[in-house]
């Protein structure tokens, strides 16, 4: 596996492979830097401002690799710590301060510095990425040492409150240059397309300014480029050195802080795009041109720092960043496994370049081809891989003269297999890999046409999954299954599936009855085409019981399967087959409906009564189900147009709502009486409450609607009060006035007025 580690992604990147042990190293890099945004000035690290501790916590003793004096340069360079600042290669020792009027004040130690620093955040609290912690494992095989890392993620969650995630890499290969890069890239390509700022660039001074994310400001805040101010209310402080007088000065100064390095380089971009001091560099394409620029705008003093760019820049091909963010690459689609032989034929007058590296266009390094098909018609090459395209086309991979190269598969003559002994089958069949690793085509057996030459999938992958095979082919000397999954039709050899046999039916019979679906403790599946697991569309139920339970349908067939027995019901149209346990017959009951004309309460007190439409509950079969649940409509006063008795002896009531009519158990409602026709009149009275509790009510005669069920007011509060009687109505037997009185109007018996 060669040298293998893990890293904490998120917050936490690094990596330790330098180390002559195995351990979990933390690295935590101070940095005091400056730059104020108010007159444009930025701050560079120099080698003397760094205070650098290396702290190994495990797999190695105690060890202190700080330097003793801050302001003298390492005298040991071929220290096995790359990572220490005073120990890093000559490119930072040209790295000077940039600030012209001031240099930021060193901090001591570590301890100090943190002491020294105090937080401004107003509202949220800024969350700012930690400092490099990385367990270089040595091999992913041994347990104890991935519970270190996970160990490791615990304590870095437990004292910031940001998830880890432990993720195994090549500690070989990953540095933590490569880690900050990685994190900073995007942000400097989206620079180019928003603000015109050259991505190589702003990557430079990232680096310069933060010592590769190590600095203090860096770690405690996300600030990569030093710039002074606040950032959406958030800064930090830190003690710096400024020109006052003739003279260096130490004041605390504030620095934006961010919440991450996405928002420290958004900001730097809008620093430089909106200042127009820095005007002559936005959208220049030449990264030394931009980084002279820098220097003669006023953005560092220091002689050396345009050298210092263009260095960081050559040095780690940050160029290949610029052309990125100018030239739009083909991006790959998928990339998929192959194995088969070709000849390059060029058919058709054509003239495919051959590229390294991909596909034509994909990346920088195969822009240009490094050699052209025609000059190399009649070759037989070994395709192991194939890589769609976003332009369209497809390139495969293939070995030639001991190294690995790509061209147009179009240039390409590939010798097809050919299909025998095809057939259509009907196989229940789980996929059974084992030691296997099979290659799942779209479109037919393997190699046998343009699209089935590289596997879309592998069957180990998918291993233990059942599927429905439906076809059969021979094909260079092996079969093929042809099967289904997730609706789409795939191939894979034969040997990779273990078929299962369906199970038999019997003791089939007619039948005319009606259930009602009862999965209230169920889970059975609905069938459609046979009985469960007895042909191929069996396999899984086509849809779940318990979505239908309370369901009344008509049985029409019975039948019997590994020992249960399965009932054929219609519904919509369609022959379903379920579990006889899961239903529970029915009789489908009869009534007799007479007219009725009067008005009820929905009274649902301590009742759960169904509302149905079409008939009363149970007298056909879609209404064994309600339609709504009487108590969402408790103390809705509706008119009655009809009453039912079933022959179960039950009495309903049939009411008019909105437009609709609907059924429910005359024993969940209250007659309110007929309704009742008002006449208006005009006549002076004397409310009179001799030996009488009359209730006065505002929405009509008592009992006529929910509203005039309780009194609004009693009588007897008003007895001898002078009224003006402006209508009259009689209602359940009883004659009621209305009156105006005290600005309103109500209604009263008549006999409690005397005129």
């Amino acid at each position: 596996m060669g040298n293998m580690g893990y890293k904490m992604n998120n917050k936490i990147i690094g990596i330790a492979a330098t180390l002559s042990i195995c351990g979990l190293v933390l690295f935590t890099n101070q940095v005091s830097a400056s730059a104020d945004d108010t007159d444009n000035e930025q701050v560079s690290l120099s080698e003397k401002n760094i205070n650098d501790k290396t702290t190994i916590l495990s797999g190695s003793p105690n060890t202190d690799t700080s330097s003793e004096d801050q302001n003298t340069e390492s005298k040991d360079n071929s220290s096995t710590d790359t990572l220490s600042q005073s120990s890093e290669s000559d490119l930072y020792k040209n790295v000077p301060s940039s600030v012209e009027s001031s240099e930021p004040n060193l901090i001591s130690s570590s301890e100090n510095s943190v002491n020294s620093t105090s937080v401004e955040t107003p509202g949220d609290k800024v969350e700012t990425e930690q400092s490099v912690t990385v367990t270089d494992l040595g091999s992913v095989h041994d347990v104890a040492e991935i519970s270190t890392a996970q160990s490791a993620a615990d304590a870095v969650y437990a004292a910031t409150g940001q998830a880890q995630e432990i993720v195994a890499y090549d500690a070989g290969s990953y540095s933590y240059t490569d880690a900050f890069l990685d994190r900073i890239k995007q942000g400097a390509l989206d620079g180019w397309d928003q603000y015109g700022v050259l991505p190589s660039i702003t990557a430079a001074q990232a680096i310069c300014e933060s010592a590769w994310g190590q600095s203090q400001l860096t770690t405690q805040a996300n600030n990569l480029f030093g710039i002074k101010g606040s950032y959406n209310g958030h800064s930090v402080t830190f003690p710096t050195g400024e020109y006052y007088g003739g003279r260096y000065v130490t004041v605390n100064a504030a620095f934006r802080a961010y919440s991450n390095y996405a928002e420290s380089i958004d900001d730097h971009g809008n620093f430089l795009a909106n200042n127009s001091r820095y005007s002559n560099l936005i959208g220049d394409t030449n990264y030394n041109s931009v980084a002279n620029k820098l220097h003669s705008d006023g953005y560092a003093t220091s002689p050396t720092y345009a050298s210092t760019l263009i260095n960081i820049i050559n040095t780690y091909h940050l160029y290949d960043w610029d052309y990125a963010a100018f030239h739009k690459y083909n991006t790959v689609k998928e990339q998929l496994y192959a194995n088969y032989d070709a000849v390059i034929t060029e058919n058709g007058n054509r003239n495919d370049g051959v590229f390294v590296n991909g596909g034509y266009n994909t990346n920088s390094s195969n822009i240009n081809s490094v050699q052209f098909g025609k000059n190399l018609v009649g070759t037989r090459v070994h395709v192991t891989s194939e890589q769609s395209v976003s332009n369209g086309a497809t390139y495969v991979e293939f070995s030639m003269n001991g190294g690995s190269y790509w061209i147009d598969k179009a240039a390409l003559t590939i010798q097809y297999a050919t299909q025998t002994k095809t057939k259509s089958v009907d196989y229940a069949a789980i996929i059974s890999q084992g030691n296997r690793s099979d290659g799942i085509y779209y479109g037919g057996a393997y190699l046998t046409n343009y699209n089935s030459t590289a596997s879309n999938d592998h069957g180990k992958y998918y291993n233990g999954v059942n599927v429905h095979v439906v076809g059969e082919t021979t094909s260079g000397g092996a079969v093929y299954y042809e099967f289904e999954y997730n609706g789409q039709n795939y191939w894979m050899n034969k040997d990779g599936f273990k078929i299962i046999e369906y199970n038999t039916v019997s003791d089939y019979k007619t039948v005319d009855k009606n259930v009602v679906l009862n999965q209230s403790i169920r889970h059975d599946g609905i069938y459609y085409g046979g009985v469960y697991f007895t042909n191929g569309s069996t396999y899984y139920g086509n849809q779940h019981g318990q979505y239908y339970d309370g369901v009344a349908v008509h049985v029409t067939a019975e039948e019997k399967s590994n020992g249960a027995t399965y009932v054929q019901f219609e519904y919509k149209g369609q022959l379903y087959w379920i579990d006889k346990a899961g239903t529970k017959e029915i009789n489908v009951q009869s009534y007799t409906e007479t007219k009725a004309d009067y008005n009820i309460l929905l009274n649902q007190s301590g009742r759960y009564d169904g509302i149905y439409y079409g008939t009363p509950f149970g007298c056909s079969l879609d209404n064994f189900k309600n339609n709504t649940h009487g108590q969402y409509f408790n103390g809705l006063t509706v008119h009655v147009v009809s009453e039912a008795k079933t022959s179960d002896g039950v009495a309903y009531v049939q009411f008019e709502y909105l437009g609709q009519k609907y059924w429910i158990d005359k024993a969940g409602t209250i007659n309110m009486g007929k309704s009742y026709t008002v006449n208006g009149t005009n006549y002076g009275a004397t409310i009179n409450q001799t030996n009488r509790y009359d209730g006065i009510y505002f929405a009509g005669p008592f009992g006529s609607s929910s509203f005039s069920l309780v009194a609004n007011n009693n009588g007897k509060y008003f007895n001898n009060a002078k009224i003006n009687i402006v209508a009259e109505t009689k209602y359940n037997g009883t004659t009621h006035v209305e009156f105006f009185l005290n600005g309103s109007f109500y209604w009263m018996d008549k006999a409690a007025v005397k005129i």
